[in-house]
């Protein structure tokens, strides 16, 4: 079993996605393994423990929406520069989780 796949609640998108994270990053960071319930991603700096902040999520024809979010789990990363790849659990309930899957299950069917 990945050490990715251990808590896994929602179905994963195989999409090109970024989120713009400003306690992280200034410029857009690319997203791996998104779900309604969160992402992974690699980030430059080092997060503090569960680290709260908003964020945005955009596919390349589509903006998600902001949304608040906490970091799940992290490590470093052997990177020179240092990089940390961090999992990112979305504050996103009832309505607007069932938009985001929708969203996100309309954007997979529409990758070539």
């Amino acid at each position: 079993m990945s050490k990715f796949s251990d808590k896994r609640e929602h179905a994963r998108y195989n999409l090109s996605a970024s989120a713009l994270m400003s306690t992280f990053s200034d410029v857009p960071l690319e997203v791996e393994d998104i779900s309604a319930g969160g992402f992974r991603v690699v980030v430059p700096k080092e997060p503090h423990g569960h680290e709260a902040g908003r964020f945005s999520i955009h596919l390349p024809n589509l903006h998600l929406g902001e949304f608040l979010g906490r970091v799940a789990w992290a490590f470093e990363n052997p990177t020179r520069p240092p990089s940390w790849t961090i999992g990112v659990s979305m504050d996103v309930h009832g309505g607007d989780a069932s938009r985001l899957r929708e969203e996100l299950l309309a954007a997979t069917n529409t990758v070539d």
